[in-house]
């Protein structure tokens, strides 16, 4: 479904600040696979998003998009089939324009929609009594007048109108408090699952990493240093993540010492 094969990225290439992210780095998807991500700051989760976006471009390598080539597709051309929810819930909405013109903007980035009727309209209002938190009743609100809360539930709905191949969710509940939190991914676990979607998901809660979809991976400095899935996932307890993390990274530093003797 989604692969990325011998991926390079640096940053800052020949300077002091040189960063080289992801050296040869490959990874696979299967169609259905709920992935969580977790890793410390710095790891390369968020670059891993925006190469699989088309934010930024890999130097070196192939993205892989059911079989179709979309390494040097336009993050705009790629969002017809991978949506994304950021942590900032700011980022997935227009908060100058009203719900339902955040909903016709989305409908319209999907391609299904051209010029809006009374039907459109309430499909879309039908979509957010979904939610059930009340937004279909304010669909002429602006949305910078909603919640951190509602405003998340609505990028949810933004990037599924038109159900994406791949869904990206980059800790899109880590800004929201417990009760909001609670909500949208309850919400997010129900779309997913209603409409059979592929999805991969950053997050710094170990519980959340272990108990949400089928596989989780562990990143350290550009690299997959754990991949689990199955029984040997089910027996794990989020104890068990920061005993394996600190096993892998103390590794990797060892293996740096090594080279420099």
């Amino acid at each position: 479904m989604l692969d990325l094969m011998h991926i390079s990225k640096t940053y800052d290439p020949g300077t002091i600040n040189e960063k080289i992210l992801y050296h040869d780095f490959s990874f696979h998807v299967d169609q259905g696979d709920y992935i969580t991500i977790v890793g410390a700051n710095g790891s390369g989760k968020t670059t891993l998003f925006n190469l699989i976006g088309g934010r930024i471009l890999p130097d070196e390598g192939i993205v892989l998009l059911d079989g179709k080539d979309v390494t040097f597709e336009s993050e705009h051309n790629r969002a017809h089939e991978i949506g994304r929810l950021f942590q900032d819930p700011s980022m997935g909405t227009a908060p100058g324009l009203t719900v339902y013109e955040n909903l016709v903007l989305a409908a319209k980035t999907g391609g299904w929609l051209s010029m809006p009727n009374s039907n459109d309209k309430e499909y879309l209002k039908q979509k957010l009594k979904e939610l059930d938190i009340g937004l279909e009743e304010r669909m002429n609100q602006r949305v910078g007048t909603l919640s951190g809360g509602q405003r998340q539930a609505l990028a949810l709905v933004m990037a599924t109108i038109h159900p994406p191949k791949l869904l990206l969710l980059d800790e899109h509940t880590a800004a929201l408090d417990p009760q909001s939190a609670e909500k949208v991914t309850q919400l997010t676990d129900q779309i997913i699952q209603d409409n059979n979607i592929t999805c991969l998901m950053i997050t710094h809660d170990l519980d959340q990493a272990l108990h949400t979809g089928n596989r989780t991976i562990m990143l350290n400095e550009g690299e997959i240093v754990y991949d689990v899935s199955g029984k040997d996932r089910e027996k794990l307890e989020a104890v068990d993540l920061i005993r394996i993390f600190k096993e892998k990274t103390r590794k990797y530093l060892d293996d740096e010492v090594l080279l420099n003797v």
